[in-house]
């Protein structure tokens, strides 16, 4: 029973990675045709079947920010932050 567990926890950890990868390359083609754009903005033009989870998603753009995009402006109500890739492409 504790390895069938074991074995059902490693694959769920691997069908989420696989999900997060594919959410990051979505992104990443997102911000490649467009830039400054919002989590909103980027969320409306990702396709929809990587748009599972849209706080997994907001946790991605925050952990990624400064190593596949940059994330510019202020937070806040006002306008927000805003996204664009990293200059060398990611």
């Amino acid at each position: 029973m504790p390895e069938e567990d074991c074995t059902r926890a490693k694959a769920n950890e691997e069908r989420e990675e696989e999900r997060v990868c594919l959410q990051r390359t979505a992104i990443l083609a997102v911000l490649a045709n467009e830039s400054d754009l919002t989590a909103d903005e980027i969320w409306e033009r990702l396709p929809e079947s990587v748009r599972l989870n849209q706080v997994r998603f907001k946790s991605i753009l925050t952990s990624e920010n400064g190593q596949l995009w940059i994330r510019s402006g202020k937070g806040g109500k006002g306008g927000g932050y805003t996204y664009s890739p990293l200059a060398g492409g990611g």
